[in-house]
């Protein structure tokens, strides 16, 4: 990628300004305060556009910094640029109010789409983190930020030596992640049911044997009852035994009155031989003894009577305890047959609750095994890519340093260590210099190998203010040698005096 034209409506301090470029080194030169690092800006604005901050962090960013205090309306610009032999018009709109953005090919007068995609892919597909920590160099930032150190590593664990950087690991293995936490929520859920089921279970269960006890005590309560009745029918029978026995004897009792008669009327016949008082009582006597012998037997004819009722009474009464007995065991019964089915039910629920493997379960099992293979290919991916930057960016450190370093390792943790011919050194012990050196080779290290489908222009943002002549010899000449278009904002003429004392061609443009 090229960039031809810029034209600035309103950024910053820029106002109506436009700007030509071309391929090679440009130095943009300007003294403090000219607007260097709002033209920086304003070039990245224009590719990933600004977004607007909010709460407190809306005060100072980037947007706020650079809206324009008049016509914030024409917050506004535009960029020509040729990439894949095509050039390319880009206009954005950076106002709140009306913020849009129109890409067209000049070619061909195609409109394209910057929601849908069109300009990610004439950027190659990176990001804004990897554009500002390889080929944007701001001012004071040649180190390179944390983002990019997960951009890297989500690069190497995507690296494949057919579809480099496809897949994003790290997205997969997040979206995996949130399956895996959606699955944990339902099964979470199934077993709070599941939970609820044995509750609801044991409630039953308890209930069932409660109402069991209750009809075993009825059921005893009857058996007692009909036994009792049983006994009490046979000691009647031993009652009414004699009664049943004077009866068989009534015909004694029949020739005994007749006789009690015969008496009385020989008694009132036989005045002779028996005075007429003594007569008339005995014949009384006689008829008093009769009547109350009568009265006596008149009683036990009626007692006898009255026992065959009370007999059907209490054969009824047994007939209904029978039923009774039946009905409740019956239904004791079948309150068996259902706790044993609901005692089968909750073994069952239990065994599943506690033991078996559920679909869900499968699931969440599956997912982590699935995030573990990813993560081993990863690591396994990540040793390869890994080699191949920290061989990058030796071999650029070489070139910077003219052979002085040529060696440097870097840790998974992304902790750097130069060789430096007795034993590796941290990165931090050595001078800043050196510092400035090895963060600018890994970052251009880093862009041969996240912005290999299209290579973009380097923007530096006062990136030499640590070297002294050497290395800014050294790093122009590598620049002129490796890189297609090179910016330098810069307020000193040090980057021009090396350029002309190296005999390298540049554009010079002055704000």
């Amino acid at each position: 990628m090229i960039i031809e034209h810029l034209w600035i409506k309103n950024f910053g301090k820029l106002h109506n300004r436009e700007l030509d470029f071309g391929e090679g080194i440009t130095v943009i030169f300007g003294e403090n305060e000219s607007g260097k690092s709002t033209l920086h800006t304003f070039i990245q604005g224009i590719f990933f556009g600004i977004r607007r901050m909010r709460g407190r962090a809306a005060r100072n960013d980037v947007y706020s910094r650079f809206e324009p205090w008049e016509n914030s309306s024409y917050y506004a610009g535009g960029i020509r640029f040729s990439c894949g032999g095509k050039t390319f018009r880009l206009t954005r709109n950076f106002s709140k109010e009306s913020q849009r953005a129109e890409l067209i090919c000049e070619d061909d007068g195609e409109l394209l789409s910057v929601e849908d995609g069109d300009l990610g892919i004439l950027l190659g597909n990176i990001s804004q983190v990897v554009y500002d920590n390889t080929v944007s160099v701001g001012q004071l930032k040649n180190q390179t930020g944390e983002g990019i150190v997960a951009e890297l590593r989500n690069y190497m664990s995507n690296y494949q030596s057919d579809t480099e950087g496809q897949i994003d690991i790290e997205k997969a293995v997040a979206a995996l992640k949130e399956k895996k936490r959606e699955f944990d929520q339902a099964r979470k859920e199934e077993l709070r049911k599941q939970e609820e089921l044995l509750n609801g279970l044991k409630g039953k269960l308890l209930f069932l044997e409660e109402e069991r006890a209750e009809l075993e005590a009825k059921i005893s309560e009857a058996e007692t009852r009909r036994e009792g009745l049983r006994q009490g029918e046979g000691k009647a029978d031993k009652k009414d035994r004699p009664l049943f026995l004077r009866a068989e004897h009534r015909g004694s009792m029949a020739v005994l009155l007749a006789g009690a008669v015969v008496i009385f009327l020989s008694i009132l016949l036989l005045p002779g031989m028996i005075g007429e008082v003594t007569g008339t009582a005995a014949g009384l006597a006689t008829i008093g003894f009769l009547f109350r012998f009568l009265k006596k037997s008149s009683r036990n004819p009626k007692e006898k009577h009255n026992a065959p009722e009370e007999e059907g009474e209490i054969q009824e009464e047994e007939k209904k305890l029978d039923w009774k007995l039946e009905h409740l065991r019956e239904e004791a019964e079948e309150k068996d047959t259902f706790c044993e089915n609901l005692k089968e039910e909750y073994r069952e629920l239990l065994a599943k609750h506690s033991g078996e493997m559920t679909p869900l379960q499968e699931e969440i099992e599956g997912i982590d095994l699935a995030i573990a293979t990813i993560q081993e290919l990863s690591r396994t991916m990540q040793s390869k890519i890994g080699n191949r930057l920290k061989n990058q960016t030796s071999k650029i450190l070489g070139q910077l340093t003219g052979g002085r370093y040529t060696q440097i390792s870097i840790s998974d943790e992304f902790r750097i260590h130069l060789n430096t011919g007795e034993h590796y050194t941290p990165l931090e012990q050595l001078s800043r210099g050196t510092i400035e050196q090895v963060y600018f080779a890994l970052r251009m290290a880093v862009s041969d190998i996240l912005c290999r489908e299209e290579e973009l222009p380097v923007l530096l943002d006062e990136p030499f203010v640590m070297y002294d002549s050497r290395r800014l010899q050294n790093t122009l000449k590598w620049l002129s040698e490796n890189k297609q278009q090179v910016l330098i904002f810069t307020c000193q003429e040090r980057e021009i005096e090396a350029l002309e004392a190296l005999g390298l061609e540049y554009h010079l443009v002055r704000l």
